[in-house]
Protein backbone atom coordinates (compact mmCIF):
# COMPACT_ATOMS: atom_id res chain seq x y z
CA UNK A 1 0.00 0.00 0.00
CA UNK A 2 2.76 2.44 0.92
CA UNK A 3 4.58 1.73 -2.33
CA UNK A 4 1.38 2.38 -4.29
CA UNK A 5 0.91 5.76 -2.57
CA UNK A 6 4.50 6.74 -3.33
CA UNK A 7 4.03 5.75 -6.96
CA UNK A 8 0.81 7.76 -7.15
CA UNK A 9 2.38 10.88 -5.63
CA UNK A 10 5.37 10.54 -7.97
CA UNK A 11 2.99 10.37 -10.96
CA UNK A 12 1.05 13.41 -9.77
CA UNK A 13 4.23 15.42 -9.24
CA UNK A 14 5.57 14.37 -12.65
CA UNK A 15 2.46 15.85 -14.32
CA UNK A 16 3.01 19.29 -12.78
CA UNK A 17 4.66 22.12 -14.64
CA UNK A 18 8.15 23.14 -13.56
CA UNK A 19 6.82 26.28 -11.88
CA UNK A 20 4.13 24.32 -9.98
CA UNK A 21 6.82 21.90 -8.71
CA UNK A 22 8.96 24.88 -7.71
CA UNK A 23 6.03 26.36 -5.77
CA UNK A 24 5.40 23.08 -3.93
CA UNK A 25 9.12 22.81 -3.21
CA UNK A 26 9.19 26.30 -1.71
CA UNK A 27 6.19 25.52 0.44
CA UNK A 28 7.66 22.20 1.61
CA UNK A 29 10.88 23.94 2.64
CA UNK A 30 9.33 26.91 4.44
CA UNK A 31 6.17 25.32 5.84
CA UNK A 32 6.41 25.41 9.62
CA UNK A 33 3.99 26.14 12.43
CA UNK A 34 5.86 29.39 13.20
CA UNK A 35 6.02 30.71 9.64
CA UNK A 36 2.76 31.63 7.95
CA UNK A 37 2.79 30.90 4.23
CA UNK A 38 0.41 33.30 2.56
CA UNK A 39 0.71 34.40 -1.07
CA UNK A 40 3.19 37.13 -0.15
CA UNK A 41 5.50 34.72 1.66
CA UNK A 42 5.40 32.26 -1.23
CA UNK A 43 5.97 35.08 -3.74
CA UNK A 44 9.06 36.16 -1.77
CA UNK A 45 10.53 32.71 -2.43
CA UNK A 46 9.66 32.89 -6.14
CA UNK A 47 10.76 36.34 -7.40
CA UNK A 48 10.69 35.14 -11.02
CA UNK A 49 6.87 34.92 -10.88
CA UNK A 50 4.47 37.84 -10.56
CA UNK A 51 2.09 37.83 -7.61
CA UNK A 52 -0.83 37.77 -10.06
CA UNK A 53 0.54 34.67 -11.86
CA UNK A 54 1.22 32.99 -8.53
CA UNK A 55 -2.33 33.60 -7.24
CA UNK A 56 -4.31 33.14 -10.44
CA UNK A 57 -2.38 30.37 -12.17
CA UNK A 58 -0.07 28.39 -9.93
CA UNK A 59 -1.87 28.35 -6.58
CA UNK A 60 -5.30 27.85 -8.15
CA UNK A 61 -3.99 24.93 -10.22
CA UNK A 62 -2.47 23.29 -7.15
CA UNK A 63 -5.66 23.82 -5.14
CA UNK A 64 -7.77 22.34 -7.97
CA UNK A 65 -5.58 19.23 -7.84
CA UNK A 66 -6.00 19.16 -4.04
CA UNK A 67 -2.25 19.36 -3.53
CA UNK A 68 -2.42 22.64 -1.66
CA UNK A 69 -4.87 23.75 1.00
CA UNK A 70 -5.44 27.16 2.56
CA UNK A 71 -6.23 27.29 6.27
CA UNK A 72 -7.87 30.64 7.08
CA UNK A 73 -7.58 30.18 10.85
CA UNK A 74 -3.78 30.25 10.62
CA UNK A 75 -3.74 32.24 7.35
CA UNK A 76 -1.37 29.80 5.73
CA UNK A 77 -1.10 27.41 2.81
CA UNK A 78 -0.26 23.81 3.62
CA UNK A 79 0.70 20.86 1.46
CA UNK A 80 -1.69 17.95 1.17
CA UNK A 81 -0.82 15.42 3.92
CA UNK A 82 0.36 12.83 1.35
CA UNK A 83 2.91 15.28 0.00
CA UNK A 84 4.02 16.20 3.52
CA UNK A 85 4.42 12.49 4.28
CA UNK A 86 6.52 12.06 1.17
CA UNK A 87 8.87 14.54 2.78
CA UNK A 88 10.54 15.85 -0.33
CA UNK A 89 9.33 17.49 -3.52
CA UNK A 90 11.57 17.05 -6.52
CA UNK A 91 12.59 20.50 -7.72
Amino acid sequence: MKLELEKLTDEIIARLSDIERTCLGCISIYQTAEYSLDCGAIAAQMPEVSLYELKEDIILALKRRHLLEYHPEIRSFQLHPLLRAKGEIML
